[in-house]
């Protein structure tokens, strides 16, 4: 029908059908944030969904006296905010662009996320196996900032 399909939708969501790809052209918004913005802050409700279209942007724990630590970092086609989308509650990490350059995302709401997981129940699977994964790294990088501070009280 000659509509082209968005690149990162397609990289980072490969389980799509070219149907479900063409449509989420709809409803998909461009946005950018500066070098250090914050994207998602830890313990606000997460209400929307995001790819990656440019640049990089780093998951970082923050506690209440001890120092920010990052996580991970995700760059190009990576996507981030399934969690809070998926399990409901609040975010339990916060999400800043990356510094040295400006950060593209496409970001999608709560609605068509869930429109999203109906109409590719492949896509829900592999988006839930990638919660799992996450939500343990998130464990181990707590784990690893308490023996850290346990270690440096002694």
């Amino acid at each position: 029908d000659g509509e082209l399909v968005n690149e990162t939708v397609a990289q980072s969501l490969p389980l799509l059908s070219p149907y479900v790809m063409k449509e989420l052209n709809h409803r998909i918004e461009k946005v950018q944030y500066k070098p250090g913005e914050t994207i998602i802050r830890k313990g606000e409700r997460g209400d929307t969904f995001y790819m990656i279209a440019k640049g990089k942007v780093d998951v970082i724990l923050q506690g209440r006296l001890r120092k920010d630590t990052t996580i991970s970092q995700l760059g190009k086609n990576d996507f981030f905010g399934e969690m809070e989308l998926l399990r409901g509650g609040k975010s339990i990490a916060s999400v800043r662009a990356a510094e040295g350059e400006p950060v593209e995302l496409l970001a999608m709401t709560r609605e068509n996320f869930k429109w999203l997981m109906d109409e590719s129940p492949l896509t829900a699977d592999a988006i839930s196996n990638i919660v799992q994964k996450r939500l343990e790294e998130h464990k181990l990088g707590d784990r690893r900032k308490r023996k850290k501070k346990e270690t440096s009280d002694e």
